[in-house]
């Protein structure tokens, strides 16, 4: 039977915790009117708040840190090639979302968010890709169920406005979990510990 019962270090942590971190002192200083489970996490990056640019530069500095890792694994050659480029999607497109804020232009505003499709969509395909290019079977069904499981929250934040903001915090909760633990993982790289 497959145990999951060890995180292995991963320089992921480095822009999660980055991004958990700009997130939360974000939502402390957000105005009284923002709802979590209802807005997006975009929406501390108004143009108008007073902390608007702090959720911005989050953006921006998660992407960059994303770039950072992706080439780190690049240089070590731990990594295919073929996993780490929607990772590197992902890295612009964050970046792209600090860039466009949204704000009271409509048109800003829709680059803003096809950017946060761009970068759902890109970590959904990493993930399938994994299921493609593994060899253990079970490593196999994981990274599907993370993809499924990614993929869920993200069409129902942009289905269900109701609901986006928990939706959303969901898709990056599940993406961290599965970055942590499973990503890049092709064959276990010999550690008897998860078995």
């Amino acid at each position: 039977m497959l145990k999951l019962n060890r995180i292995r270090w991963t320089p992921w942590i480095i822009p999660l915790v980055f991004f958990l971190v700009v997130q939360i002192i974000a939502v402390i200083y957000a105005p009284d009117r923002y709802n979590v489970i209802r807005d997006q996490i975009s929406w501390l990056g108004e143009e108008g708040l007073t902390y608007s640019w702090m959720m911005n530069v989050g953006w921006i500095g998660f992407g960059v840190l994303v770039l950072l890792v992706v080439g780190w694994f690049k240089q070590k050659e731990e990594i295919l090639s073929s996993l780490l480029l929607p990772m590197m999607v992902l890295g612009i497109a964050l970046i792209l979302m600090g860039l466009w804020n949204v704000d009271s232009a409509d048109m800003i505003t829709m680059f803003h968010f096809y950017a946060l499709f761009i970068a759902q969509g890109s970590v959904v395909l990493a993930a399938l890709l994994h299921v493609f290019l593994v060899k253990v079977e079970k490593l196999r069904l994981f990274n599907l169920c993370f993809a499924i499981a990614m993929l869920i929250p993200a069409l129902f934040s942009l289905l269900i406005p109701s609901i986006a903001g928990f939706t959303e915090r969901l898709f990056w909760l599940v993406l961290a979990i599965w970055l942590i633990t499973i990503y890049g993982r092709i064959d276990f790289h010999h550690d008897k510990h998860w078995f």
